[in-house]
């Protein structure tokens, strides 16, 4: 299987939105969307049912479900805008939209930086 990769280098196989998206398990999923109803609350005041967290099948692909704060995400929107298959082919990297990201989520920093090196 290969891993999916955001433009900023967060890996889609450690997002739970993701990783629910594919869960087989009827029981699971639904466990697996209240946390991610739970913790979108607690992090960030969102308040959605659990039954309304969209399916997300990877930023990077040309055709699938998307979560919705992804299709809004200005790194996502600028990569595609530039035609990059990562942030870490960008002449401006790292940018400010990205530092943004890698402050929460430094392995981010390390995948892309992985990417550059070789």
């Amino acid at each position: 299987m290969t891993t999916l990769f955001a433009y900023c280098g967060l890996h889609c196989d450690t997002c739970p939105i993701h990783l629910a998206t594919i869960e087989p398990d009827p029981q699971k999923k639904l466990q697996m969307r209240r946390g991610i109803a739970n913790t979108l609350c607690d992090r960030y005041g969102l308040i959605l049912p659990h039954d309304t967290i969209p399916d997300c099948d990877g930023c990077t692909l040309e055709t699938g479900r998307l979560f919705f704060s992804c299709a809004k995400c200005e790194v996502r929107n600028c990569a595609r805008e530039r035609q990059y298959d990562s942030c870490a082919y960008c002449a401006d990297y790292p940018c400010e939209k990205l530092e943004k990201v890698f402050a929460d989520q430094p392995g981010a920093r390390v995948e892309l930086e992985r990417v550059r090196e070789n």
